[in-house]
C-alpha cells in the first residue's frame, strides 16, 4: 500500500521535479529571459506614461511661454450710454448689469475649461488725448480716463485723497465752450487763455500711479487742462476740461495679472506717433460714477474685459477637447444686457494648444519610429530567449513523456514557469510606474505591460514540445522562409515609398502615428538582416577553401558552422543591426537638433546679439558700443508704408535704413548702398519683390530715384518678413526722416558672447517696467540664450532622452542576443563538439570554434548596421519635417560629426566584443557528453 503510494506520489511529481531541477542546475537562459522580461515590462509600462507626462508638459510649457497676458480670455468693445443725463445714472446701471452678465458667461462654461478660467476683470476706458498745460503752463503729456467699480480693493492711496464723484456734465459744456472760444479771440492768443471759459466748471478728479507721476512730473492738487485744439485726431472728441490730481497710488500686488493686463495703470507709456515727437502717457482712475456724467467723450469710450486663464489648472487635461471648447467659447463671445453688444472674446491659448498637439504629434511619430525597432528585436530576442530555455528543457521533456506525463500537463507546466518569470514582475512595475510616473487619461500604460506579461507564459507553453519529431514544425517554417523574406522586403519598399511620399507628419495630423510609416526602421533592419543572412556566407566559403589545407580544424568546423547554421539566426543579426544604426542614428540626430536650433537661433537673432525697442537714444547707442565684448553694432530703423514706383506697377513697401558699412560687417551684402550711382540711391530688394524688379533696374520712392543692385531673402531679420527695400542711412534725410534705429544687430566677441546679455540689457534699460517709471519694451536677445532656451523646451528634451534610451536599450538588447544566441545554439554546438573533444580536440580550442560561428556574421552585421544608421538620418529628414522643433525657416539636414560617430562606433564595438567574450565563456561551459547521452533524439 504505502509502495504504491510511494510510486503514486513519484509518478505525480516526476515531470515538475525533473524541470525544477534542470531550471536550477542550468539558469543561465533563464535569469537572461527574466532580465529581458523585466525589462520589457519596464519599457511598455514606463513610456506610454512618459509619452503623456511630455505632452502635458509641453502644453504646459506653451501655455506658460505665451504668458499670463496673452493667455486669458480678452476682448474690447464700445462702452454704450443708453441711460438718461438726468438723474445720473446709479452703479448698479453703469456697471452691474454688465458684471453680473459676465460673471454668468463663466458659469456656462464647460470642465476643465471653467476650473481653468477664473472671475471677469473689467474696466471702462475712455480715448487717450494730449493734454496742453499744467498749473498753467505748456505740457506736451497724454492722459486717458479709466473707470472701475472695484478699483480701491486693489490699490493704496500714497499721497493725497481718493477722485470725488464728478457733479458736473458734459452735456452742459456746448455753451460755455462758445463763451470760452470768445473770449479766447478777445485775449489776442495769450497761452493760457484757452482754458479759462472752463473755470466755471469743476474740475475732474484723477488717481494717478506713483510711478507715472515720477515719469510725467505729476504731484497731487496739479491742474491739467485740455482743448479740442491740442488733438488733431478727430476720431478723439475732447471737451476742453481741467483735471485735478486728487492723489498717487501704489498697486497692493503689483504681480497681480490685473496689472499686467492693464499695462498702462501703473507706468507712463511713451506714445510714438507718426510724423510728431514722442510724448509721455498714463491711464488715470476716476471715481466710478463719473463715468456717467460724460455724453459725447463716450462714444469713444471702450469696455476692456479678460478672464484669466491658469495654466496650472489646465495641467493634465484633454487638448483635444480644450481646444473645442475654446474655440466654441471665442466664437460665440458675448452678448451684453440692454443692448450693449456683442463683445467678441481672443486669446492666444487656442494658438498654444494648437502648437503643442502639432509638436506632440510630430514628436510621437518621430519616437515611434525610434521606438518600432528596438521594440521588434525585443520581440525576437524575448522569443528566442524563450525558445533557448525551451529547447534547454526538451530532453526533460520527451523522458517526463516517455514516463506518462501527459502532453497537456507538460505545456502546463511550462506555462507555470513562464508565469512565474513574468507576472509577479508584471504587477511590480506596473504598481511602481504608476506611483512614480501618474498620469491622467491614457489606459495604455497598463495594457501594454499586460500583454508583456501574459505573452512569455503562452510562448512557453505554446513552444514546448515532447513530441521526438517535434522538428517537423521547424522544417515547414524553413520551407516558408523565403516567401516571408519576399514579403518582407516588399512591406519595407511599400512603407519607405509611404513615409517620403506622404511624409510623417501629415499623415501624423490626421490619424496620429501612422503604424506602417513608423515601422520603416524595424523593416529596413530585418531588410538588412535578412541581407547579411543571405550574402555573408558567400565571402564565408572562401574562408572554408582556404582552413582546409590548414592545421586545425576550428576554423574549418566553425566556418562551415556559421554558414549552414548560424549561431546568431535573424533575431540575433537584427539585435546587432538594430543595436548600432540605432546608436549611429542618435548620435547624427542629436548633433542634427543641436546644430539646426544654433542655427534657428542665429537666424532668429539675426547676428550674434540684438537689442529691439520702440527708440533708442544717442546716450543708450553710445552705451551699446562700450559695452566689453561688442565689436560691431548696426542699427536699423522702419519706414513705411511707402510706395515703391517702377512705371509699370506700385508696391507699398518698408523702407528699411540701416549704416550699410557695419551692416556688411555682420552679413554679406551684395554690393555697396553708401554712394550713389549715376545720381540714384542704390538700394536691395527683399526677394519676393522679384518678379516686378530686376538687378539694374530703376525705381523712386518719395520722390528719389532709385536703382536696383541686388537682393536679400525676405526674411533676413531685418524687420519685415516680405516688401522690402534697403536703404543706406546716410540717405535718411531723403527718405523725408531723421535716423533713429529702433533695431541693434551686433557682433561680438565669440569668448565674451555667452556672457553679454545683461550688460546690454543694462546699456538699453530694458526691464524698465519692472523698476519703475516708464514702459519702454526694450528686449536683448543672443545667440547663446536663444538656444539654452530652445534647449530646455519640453519637446526637445523629450527628443534627446528619447534617441539617447533608444541607443541605451538597443545596446543592452545587443549584449543579451549575443548570450541568448550562444546557448540557445549550444544543444548543436555541443554534438559537434562531443565529437572533437573524442577525436581529441583539447578544451581550451573549443573557444576558437564559437568565435568562428559569431565573428563573421557579427562582423557583416555591424557594419550593416552602421551604414544603415547614417542612411535612415536622411529618411527621417526627407519625410518628417523637423523645423516645428527648431524653430527655423531653413529645412532640417543631417549633420555629420566624425568625431561622434567614430565615438559611437568604437563604444559599440567595444560592448559587442566583451559581450562576445562573455558569450564564448558560457559557450565553452557547455559539457558536450550531456548531448552524447541524449543519442540522435
Amino acid at each position: 500500500m504505502s509502495a504504491a503510494r510511494r510510486g503514486h506520489r513519484t509518478r505525480r511529481w516526476t515531470a515538475g521535479r525533473l524541470l525544477w531541477r534542470r531550471a536550477r542546475t542550468r539558469p543561465a537562459a533563464t535569469v537572461l529571459v527574466a532580465a529581458l522580461v523585466l525589462l520589457s515590462l519596464i519599457v511598455a509600462a514606463a513610456v506610454p506614461r512618459l509619452v503623456e507626462r511630455q505632452s502635458a508638459a509641453e502644453l504646459d510649457y506653451q501655455l506658460r511661454s505665451i504668458g499670463a497676458t496673452a493667455r486669458s480670455l480678452q476682448g474690447v468693445t464700445d462702452y454704450r450710454s443708453l441711460w438718461p443725463t438726468e438723474p445720473p445714472p446709479n452703479a448698479d446701471q453703469l456697471y452691474g448689469a454688465i458684471d453680473q452678465s459676465l460673471k454668468l458667461e463663466r458659469l456656462d462654461y464647460p470642465e476643465p475649461l471653467y476650473s481653468a478660467v477664473g472671475e471677469p476683470n473689467w474696466l471702462v476706458q475712455m480715448p487717450r488725448f494730449k493734454l496742453e498745460s499744467r498749473n498753467g503752463a505748456p505740457v506736451d503729456l497724454g492722459l486717458q480716463l479709466t473707470a472701475a467699480e472695484d478699483y480701491l480693493t486693489r490699490i493704496r492711496i500714497v499721497e493725497g485723497g481718493t477722485p470725488s464723484t464728478w457733479t458736473e456734465s458734459e452735456a452742459d459744456l456746448e455753451e460755455l465752450e462758445r463763451e470760452a472760444a470768445e473770449r479766447e479771440a478777445a485775449a489776442a492768443g495769450e497761452p493760457g487763455e484757452a482754458t479759462s471759459g472752463a473755470t466755471a466748471v469743476a474740475p475732474i478728479d484723477i488717481l494717478v500711479s506713483t510711478s507715472s507721476a515720477t515719469a510725467m512730473g505729476l504731484k497731487p492738487g496739479d491742474l491739467l487742462g485740455a482743448s479740442a485744439a491740442a488733438n488733431a485726431d478727430p476720431e478723439v472728441p475732447v471737451t476742453p476740461l481741467r483735471y485735478r490730481v486728487s492723489g498717487l497710488y501704489e498697486p497692493i500686488d503689483k504681480g497681480d495679472q490685473y496689472w499686467l493686463q492693464f499695462a498702462d495703470l501703473l507706468p507712463a507709456t511713451e506714445i510714438l506717433p507718426y510724423m510728431a515727437r514722442p510724448y509721455l502717457s498714463t491711464a488715470a482712475f476716476v471715481d466710478p460714477l463719473t463715468i456717467g456724467r460724460f455724453t459725447r467723450s463716450l462714444d469713444g469710450a471702450k469696455t476692456r474685459l479678460y478672464y484669466p486663464v491658469s495654466a496650472d489648472a489646465l495641467n493634465g487635461a484633454d487638448p483635444d477637447l480644450l481646444l473645442r471648447q475654446l474655440s466654441t467659447v471665442v466664437s460665440l463671445g458675448i452678448t451684453l444686457p440692454d443692448q450693449a453688444g456683442q463683445l467678441n472674446l481672443g486669446t492666444r491659448t487656442d494658438d498654444a494648444i494648437e502648437e503643442a498637439l502639432a509638436r506632440g504629434r510630430t514628436l510621437a511619430g518621430l519616437l515611434a519610429m525610434l521606438a518600432a525597432a528596438p521594440a521588434g528585436v525585443m520581440l525576437a530576442v524575448l522569443l528566442l530567449g524563450i525558445q533557448a530555455v525551451v529547447r534547454g528543457r526538451r530532453s526533460d521533456l520527451v523522458l517526463a513523456a516517455a514516463r506518462g506525463a501527459g502532453e497537456l500537463r507538460l505545456r502546463l507546466l511550462m506555462t507555470l514557469e513562464g508565469a512565474l518569470i513574468s507576472i509577479p514582475a508584471g504587477v511590480i512595475v506596473t504598481a511602481l510606474a504608476t506611483l512614480l510616473l501618474p498620469t491622467e487619461q491614457s489606459a495604455v500604460g497598463f495594457v501594454l505591460p499586460a500583454i508583456v506579461a501574459v505573452a512569455p507564459p503562452a510562448l512557453y507553453g505554446l513552444l514546448a514540445d515532447s513530441r521526438p519529431d517535434a522538428g517537423r514544425t521547424g522544417s515547414l517554417l524553413s520551407r516558408l522562409r523565403a516567401v516571408a523574406e519576399l514579403a518582407v522586403v516588399l512591406l519595407t519598399a511599400a512603407s519607405l515609398f509611404l513615409l517620403i511620399r506622404r511624409g510623417l507628419s501629415t499623415s501624423g495630423q490626421a490619424v496620429g502615428v501612422d503604424p506602417l510609416l513608423s515601422a520603416v526602421p524595424l523593416l529596413l533592419a530585418v531588410t538588412v538582416g535578412i541581407a547579411v543572412l543571405r550574402g555573408f556566407p558567400v565571402p564565408l566559403r572562401g574562408a572554408v577553401r582556404s582552413a582546409r589545407g590548414r592545421r586545425g580544424v576550428e576554423a574549418f568546423v566553425g566556418s562551415i558552422r556559421a554558414t549552414r547554421v548560424p549561431t546568431l539566426g535573424l533575431a540575433g543579426v537584427l539585435a546587432l543591426v538594430v543595436g548600432l544604426s540605432i546608436a549611429t542614428f542618435s548620435a547624427v540626430m542629436l548633433t542634427t537638433f543641436d546644430t539646426g536650433i544654433e542655427r534657428a537661433a542665429a537666424e532668429s537673432v539675426g547676428a550674434d546679439a540684438r537689442v529691439d525697442a520702440p527708440l533708442l537714444t544717442a546716450d543708450e547707442l553710445d552705451a551699446v558700443t562700450q559695452v566689453d565684448g561688442v565689436e560691431h553694432v548696426a542699427g536699423i530703423q522702419l519706414v513705411g508704408p511707402r510706395t515703391l514706383g517702377s512705371g509699370d506697377s506700385d508696391e507699398s513697401i518698408t523702407i528699411v535704413l540701416s549704416p550699410t558699412a557695419e551692416l556688411g560687417t555682420l552679413r554679406t551684402l551684395p554690393a555697396r548702398l553708401d554712394a550713389e550711382q549715376d545720381g540714384r540711391i542704390p538700394v536691395l530688394l527683399s526677394d519676393d519683390l522679384k518678379e516686378e524688379f530686376t538687378e539694374g533696374s530703376s525705381a523712386i520712392v518719395s520722390g528719389q530715384p532709385l536703382t536696383v543692385v541686388g537682393f536679400l531673402p525676405a526674411d533676413s531679420q531685418l524687420g519685415p518678413t516680405h516688401g522690402w527695400i534697403l536703404v543706406d542711412s546716410s540717405f535718411s534725410d531723403r527718405m523725408s526722416v531723421q535716423f533713429s534705429p529702433s533695431v541693434l544687430l551686433i557682433g561680438a566677441d565669440p569668448a565674451l558672447l555667452p556672457q553679454l546679455k545683461a550688460p546690454l540689457e543694462a546699456a538699453v534699460h530694458a526691464g524698465a517696467v519692472d523698476q519703475g517709471t516708464v514702459i519702454t519694451r526694450s528686449s536683448v536677445s543672443t545667440v547663446p540664450t536663444m538656444t539654452a532656451l530652445r534647449k530646455s523646451e519640453p519637446s526637445i528634451l523629450g527628443v534627446r532622452i528619447g534617441l539617447g534610451a533608444g541607443a541605451l536599450l538597443s545596446v543592452l538588447l545587443c549584449s543579451i542576443t549575443l548570450v541568448l544566441s550562444t546557448i540557445a545554439a549550444g544543444r548543436e554546438r555541443g554534438r559537434v563538439a562531443g565529437i572533437l573533444r573524442t577525436l581529441g580536440l583539447p578544451r581550451r580550442r573549443l573557444r576558437s570554434l564559437i568565435a568562428w560561428e559569431l565573428g563573421p556574421v557579427a562582423l557583416v552585421s555591424l557594419l550593416a548596421g552602421a551604414v544603415l544608421g547614417l542612411v535612415l538620418p536622411y529618411i527621417v529628414t526627407a519625410a518628417v519635417d523637423l523645423r516645428p522643433f527648431t524653430e527655423g525657416t531653413a529645412p532640417v539636414a543631417p549633420v555629420l560629426d566624425p568625431t561622434t560617430i567614430v565615438g559611437v562606433l568604437a563604444l559599440f564595438s567595444m560592448v559587442v566584443l566583451g559581450s562576445g567574450i562573455v558569450a564564448v565563456a558560457i559557450g565553452d561551459r557547455i559539457a558536450p557528453s550531456t548531448t552524447l547521452k541524449m543519442g540522435s533524439s
